[in-house]
């Protein structure tokens, strides 16, 4: 029999101490893996949000600038009070208008016939934003500043397309 102060069961007892401490080392080092993906991947994901509303608004503009590329379609008015591109077309003799606008912190569409008199607050929202600049020039360009909740701003410089 084996008693407590024989060696072979001291080796025993070392070899699984010494596993023991390896299998704690390798769970802590995984933990801190772990901790620091979650880290980076956060910080990720608050980038791309950060920039998510500036990038669709931008990218949603300068989609619809290229909708509308006759002369004239695309002018900049006042809409109850607010700076709005408008953007002009004619569906089976009817004219149609597509009002944007910042509005409630958010940039919104208005699709609506052209004597309409429906109000800012029923546009769907396209990103919200805190601010939203636009400057028309007679040469068709429209220059338009765009600033996130978080003060970042973004600038485009849009045009009609057509040629003068």
């Amino acid at each position: 029999m084996n008693s407590p102060s024989n060696p072979s069961n001291n080796k025993g007892s070392i070899a699984a101490f010494g596993t023991f401490i390896l299998f704690s080392v390798f769970i802590l080092i995984l933990l801190v893996l772990i901790l620091f993906s979650a880290g980076a991947y956060r910080s990720a994901v608050r980038g791309e949000q950060e920039n998510f509303n500036l990038r669709t608004a931008g990218a949603y503009l300068t989609t619809k600038f290229h909708q509308y590329d006759t002369k004239n379609d695309i002018t900049l008015e006042t809409f109850h009070g607010l700076d709005a591109l408008c953007f002009h077309e004619t569906i089976d003799g009817q004219s149609f208008r597509t009002y944007i606008y910042h509005h409630d912190h958010s940039l919104k569409e208005l699709f609506t016939t052209e004597n309409s008199n429906i109000m800012p607050e029923a546009g769907t929202s396209i990103a919200d934003l805190e601010a939203f600049q636009i400057e028309g020039s007679g040469s068709g360009f429209f220059r338009i500043t765009m600033r996130d909740e978080n003060g970042v701003c973004s600038r485009l410089v849009l045009h009609n397309g057509i040629s003068e």
